[in-house]
């Protein structure tokens, strides 16, 4: 009998042995399945708007708001490159990044000019940061190749190298200049230099709209003129 001991203490402690391996899987496994409910919960919150209630506008819709007299204005979220290279024309380029700061004022009709390529997430980020702020929001859809497509007015950087932008520009000489300008009381010269160097120096009469300015200060020029702009 006392030879048979040792083996039901061995046996004893396997089964012990048994249970904590036991009690550590279950253990990992209770772990691995609270993760799994867990993070369809976190996704479901990040796509808690559905794509389908972001509310968009084609861009001949845009067009019939705009000529019926909706306050319509473009906000261009693209990178400031894009923007830089091509944008609908009196747009306002405002950094993605800083969207949470953007202040909307009664009685304008905002419409959001993304890159094509933007991410669901994005998109659904842009409409909950919009919505808490104002109602009166829509993308439009295609973005600025379809604004172009219907013939509408786009600013662009220009490419010296093309046939199409050279044949936009019409050149004339300081002589031809000078004399168009004695003869004719509607021609005026249009200075697009920093406001530094047109206080250098400047043609007598000349009016100064920085460069990088014009297309927000062309309410301040003289309607009915023709322009010699250098």
């Amino acid at each position: 009998m006392e030879r048979m001991r040792p083996a039901r203490h061995e046996g004893r402690a396997l089964g012990i042995t048994f249970l904590l391996l036991l009690c550590v899987v279950g253990i990992f496994v209770f772990q691995y399945f609270s993760k799994q409910t867990d993070s369809p919960g976190k996704e479901s919150g990040q796509a808690s708007v559905d794509l389908r209630e972001l509310r968009s506008w084609n861009a001949p819709e845009v067009k019939r708001r705009v000529d019926g007299g909706e306050k319509i204005v473009f906000i261009d979220l693209r990178s400031s490159e894009s923007y830089s290279l091509e944008h609908i024309y009196a747009s306002t380029w405002f950094p993605l990044e800083k969207l949470s700061g953007f202040t909307p004022l009664s009685g304008e009709v905002y419409v959001l000019v993304v890159d094509p390529g933007i991410s669901s997430t994005d998109l659904v980020n842009i409409h909950k940061t919009l919505k808490e702020k104002t109602d009166s929001f829509a993308f439009l859809q295609g973005g600025i190749d379809a604004w172009r497509t219907i013939g509408e007015e786009v600013i662009s950087f220009g490419e010296p190298n093309s046939y199409i932008d050279q044949s936009k520009v019409t050149f004339v000489s300081s002589e031809k200049a000078k004399e168009d300008t004695q003869k004719n009381l509607n021609l005026f010269f249009l200075d697009v230099q920093e406001a530094s160097d047109f206080a250098s120096g400047h043609i007598p009469g000349a009016i100064n709209v920085p460069l990088a300015e014009i297309e927000k200060k062309r309410s301040s020029l003289p309607l009915g003129k023709t322009f010699i702009v250098y």
